[in-house]
């Protein structure tokens, strides 16, 4: 009679502990998703960055590269002149 008491109690405890048990592992399913959506978009933000970074120095350096070549587009331009300069001293006229 005692274990059949005591069955009847555990039964009776674990029914009531059954919606509980389901709750607590829908809510860890749940947590678990939004943990992985929160990685996803942190990754995708991260190759965002990433992303935009490479463009942004891409661009830097085709700018950098256009003034090297102004800068030497303007001292070829300024030697020219300066010697077309000298040379115009020197014969005592303007250069043909």
């Amino acid at each position: 009679m005692a274990n059949d008491t005591a069955y009847m109690i555990a039964d009776t405890v674990l029914h009531n502990l059954s919606p509980m048990l389901h709750l607590m592992d829908h809510v860890a399913d749940t947590a678990q998703e939004a943990v992985e959506d929160t990685r996803k978009a942190a990754d995708h933000l991260y190759r965002t960055g990433e992303e935009t970074r490479d463009e942004l120095q891409k661009g830097l350096e085709t700018a950098k590269d256009d003034l090297l070549k102004t800068m030497g587009d303007i001292k070829d331009s300024i030697s020219k002149l300066t010697e077309a300069a000298a040379a115009a001293n020197s014969t005592g006229g303007a250069p043909a």
